[in-house]
């Protein structure tokens, strides 16, 4: 599975894509929801894990992009925020769903699983 990380934090991206790795996950990164759909179809990644915000671009109109380009492009906004709000955003811009970055590693490779099984 090809997955790329997008977010403007440069230390979580890099935990996150060393974690992924070591499970044998083939990982790029991109600083925005810009770069992020350049490099979706360059890598043609199955699997897109996007901060919300950016501090370049909104990651919810990036998804709204990305799935109009790739539709099949399963995209999983990240965010801090607990609120049901951010849920139906994410939905209505095309995202599987998204997840707190609060999670623990256990249930981030839990999720890719049922990803991979559809």
């Amino acid at each position: 599975m090809k997955i790329l990380l997008a977010g403007d934090q440069p230390l979580f991206l890099e935990g996150l894509q060393n974690l992924l790795a070591t499970r044998g996950y083939e990982v790029v990164t991109a600083e925005n929801g810009r770069e992020a759909l350049v490099k979706v179809q360059e890598f043609k990644s199955d699997v897109i894990f996007m901060n919300i915000f950016t501090r370049k671009s909104d990651g919810l109109e990036a998804t709204r992009l990305i799935k109009a380009v790739i539709p099949e492009c399963k995209v999983i906004l990240l965010t801090s925020a607990e609120d049901d709000k951010s849920l139906g955003e994410a939905i209505k811009s095309g995202a599987s769903g998204y997840l707190l970055k609060s999670l623990c590693a256990a249930e981030l490779f839990d999720m890719l699983a049922s990803l991979e099984r559809g």
